[in-house]
């Protein structure tokens, strides 16, 4: 792992630029701050250290107040106006204890004020004290720089998971997703098995393979979509959930017969619409046919640990399937069990026997005209 400018500025031998015009003055700084075992470096004028000073990166510098030419206030200014010593501290050495001089050289942006004649153990506590005082503001913007980092990564992470989300909930039956948001609650990465009792709803358009075979892809998806897309509205509306998309097909639950039921008349009647439309405009019809069955299957989970599908297994579930292959393009077939739960509050066409696939009897089956 890299060094961090911290590691480095705490590892190595802190450097200390003192910058004074008298050379005795500048004799005895070195030796407190060698004798110290911190490293020095002297100029005795302003110029020449302002044109040394980013390359050496002090960790303290020491400043006469009275420095020929350029004074040392201004020196001072001067050196803020880096950006890489904006933060390194400085202290000002003086022989003239005059507050406004103090004033002065805090003003212009120094950490401390020292008068000579200079002690020894004051200078170099001073000296440490300011040093450790910046290695900590350092290791503190270092860690808010570290924080912000890691902060943004967050946020484009968080920002990919809520979007990954999004793209698969849209994918998958909102009932599975609950589950699943339930079961990551709990700290599980598996949904349980269930028996479950409700009423299956399956819508196919009559024909769409021929359809699709003879017309471009983005007008057969558009044609799909026109059917599919309101009918998809409706379910969700009438509280019941999607389940799945076959090719053309919808396979749809509902925990309320009478929801479903109304789903069914809707979307007949919104798809009749639809085809009106589609003959105004010289289009084909898309002839749509529902069936539509209640009674109790196993919700599990099929498949392996690499990919799964929460599904919906039974005969009630096989007899709705049944229901729609026979039904008749632009109506709504009903079995005799739904009829039962829907009594009273539907009109249905007189009863039919219908001879189902998979069946050894017939079945009682009826067409849902309307709701009450």
């Amino acid at each position: 792992m890299a060094e961090s400018e911290n590691d480095i500025l705490t590892r190595r031998e802190s450097i200390v630029v003192t910058v004074d015009d008298d050379p005795a003055i500048l004799d005895l700084i070195r030796h407190y701050l060698g004798h110290a075992g911190i490293q020095p470096v002297t100029f005795n004028n302003a110029e020449e250290a302002l044109q040394h000073l980013p390359d050496l990166h002090p960790d303290c510098i020491l400043l006469d107040f009275s420095l020929p030419g350029m004074s040392g206030i201004q020196t001072c200014m001067k050196i803020r106006e880096h950006a890489s010593m904006r933060e390194t501290p400085i202290i000002f050495l003086s022989a003239d204890e005059d507050k406004k001089r103090v004033v002065q050289a805090l003003t212009a942006g120094a950490n401390d004020y020292i008068t000579k004649p200079v002690h020894e153990q004051e200078l170099i506590v001073r000296i440490e004290t300011h040093i450790e005082l910046y290695l900590q503001k350092q290791r503190m913007l270092e860690q808010r720089r570290l924080l912000e980092r890691r902060n943004e990564e967050n946020i484009i992470l968080n920002t990919r998971s809520l979007m990954l989300q999004e793209v698969i909930r849209q994918f998958t039956p909102r009932s599975t997703w609950e589950k699943a948001d339930l079961a990551a609650g709990e700290g599980m990465i598996g949904i349980a098995d269930e028996e479950i009792d409700m009423t299956y709803f399956f819508l196919d358009i009559r024909s769409f393979t021929r359809f699709s075979d003879t017309h471009p892809a983005q007008e057969v998806i558009h044609s799909l979509n026109e059917i599919l897309a309101p009918v998809t509205d409706i379910i969700y509306e009438e509280g019941g959930d999607v389940d799945k998309f076959i090719g053309d097909s919808i396979f749809g639950t509902f925990s309320d017969p009478l929801s479903a039921a109304r789903a069914a008349i809707r979307s007949r009647d919104a798809i009749a619409k639809i085809n009106a439309n589609r003959r105004a405009s010289g289009k084909a019809e898309l002839g749509a046919r529902i069936g539509m069955n209640s009674g109790r299957a196993i919700r599990g989970n099929v498949g392996s640990t690499i990919r799964k599908e929460n599904t919906l297994i039974g005969d009630a579930v096989n007899v709705a399937s049944r229901l729609e292959h026979a039904c008749e393009p632009g109506r709504v077939m009903i079995s005799a069990v739904l009829y039962e739960r829907v009594r009273g509050k539907v009109t249905v066409s007189r009863p039919y026997l219908l001879k189902a696939k998979g069946k050894s009897e017939a079945i009682r089956v009826y067409y849902l005209e309307a709701i009450q």
